[in-house]
């Protein structure tokens, strides 16, 4: 009876294991949507009075990439293209009636919407008006949530701060620990950058 008992819990115990192991296998393979990876686009376009330009085509092209993607600003005069991939765009405005706008160095960072207006001049279509980008504004109206770009050095900096704080201070290291275990954990942490310890 007891060999019964015992190898009904095993079987069991064992189809346990294999449903929790199929359902973290399909889970695994779901994709992470933990950070945002992309960015968004957007603008208006105007005339030279300041009056909304609806039908406009615009153009935008990555400059590394040469990667480039169209739309049309609705009735308002707005464009949005949503889902890129950070990087220097170019943008491009085109009507009949105008002259061709450009903004070039428009830089789109990560989880950000970056805003570039452009203004259509009358004349012909060949001719074209370019404008360098100017720098972000101070604050995003577009989205309520910020993404920056975090450069190599920001990222070194707060670790260098770490270290040369602790190199400071005149006290030893350690003193104040009563338990062996603790003072010599410590030891092992703190040996590669050569500080002297109790």
């Amino acid at each position: 009876m007891k060999c019964k008992n015992q190898s009904s819990s095993a079987a069991r115990l064992a189809a346990n294991l294999a449903l929790f192991s199929y359902l973290m296998l399909l889970l695994s393979a779901l994709p992470l949507r933990g950070q945002a990876v992309k960015a968004s686009l957007v603008g208006a376009i105007t005339d030279s009075s300041g009056a909304v330009v609806p039908g406009a085509d615009i153009t935008i092209t990555e400059v590394n990439t040469n990667f480039s993607r169209s739309a049309t600003t609705n009735e308002s005069g707005y464009y949005v293209f949503s889902n890129l991939n950070p990087g220097v765009y170019r943008v491009e405005a085109k009507l009949t009636g105008f002259k061709t706008a450009v903004k070039d160095k428009v830089e789109v960072l990560v989880n950000t919407t970056v805003r570039a207006d452009l203004q259509l001049q009358p004349g012909a279509i060949s001719e074209v008006v370019t404008v360098s980008a100017e720098a972000a504004p101070l604050l995003q109206t577009d989205r309520s949530d910020i993404g920056r770009k975090i450069e190599a050095r920001q990222m070194q900096e707060p670790v260098a701060t770490a270290t040369t704080c602790c190199r400071l201070k005149p006290t030893r290291l350690g003193a104040g620990f009563t338990s062996g275990l603790e003072r010599q954990r410590l030891r092992s942490l703190l040996a590669p950058r050569h500080l002297q310890l109790a």
